[in-house]
């Protein structure tokens, strides 16, 4: 969920501050959770040729998530190619450095994901690190 949180973070977090569990939502997990749903649904969907699990319960995970690894508390940094010029080293302490916060407010109005981004067909959200597909967006 790493790089979900920088792009997705300040965009929604208007939103999610209305919701009752906010306070669980900031605990980490923040807006992956939120928009990855709660009703156990699952699917099955191809993602550049490769067919990906997807849906279910969302589930908090245990502290020790976060230990410390190689790169913080990943096990590498984030990808040097980021989608819609999202900063490298912002992402990188955001998603490797990081308990607590995301970036700084109104930061995703300084990248191209606005623009971008389709609002009427599904992007397909990727982990900064790993590069695996985490959720479409948005569906239903």
């Amino acid at each position: 969920m790493r790089l979900l949180l920088c792009l997705l973070s300040a965009p929604v977090a208007n939103s999610l501050r209305a919701a009752p569990h906010f306070s669980l939502l900031q605990t980490g997990v923040a807006a992956g959770v939120a928009m990855m749903g709660t009703d156990g649904a699952k699917a099955t969907i191809e993602v550049d040729g490769v067919m990906v699990d997807v849906g279910g319960m969302s589930r908090i995970g245990k502290e020790e998530i976060m230990s410390p690894k190689a790169h913080g508390t990943s096990p590498h940094p984030v990808q040097a190619n980021l989608r819609w010029n999202i900063d490298r080293r912002t992402a990188d302490r955001i998603c490797s450095f990081n308990r607590h916060y995301a970036e700084n407010a109104g930061y995703y109005e300084t990248t191209s994901y606005l623009e971008e981004v389709s609002r009427e067909s599904e992007t397909v959200y990727y982990d900064s690190v790993t590069g695996k597909p985490l959720f479409v967006a948005p569906r239903g």
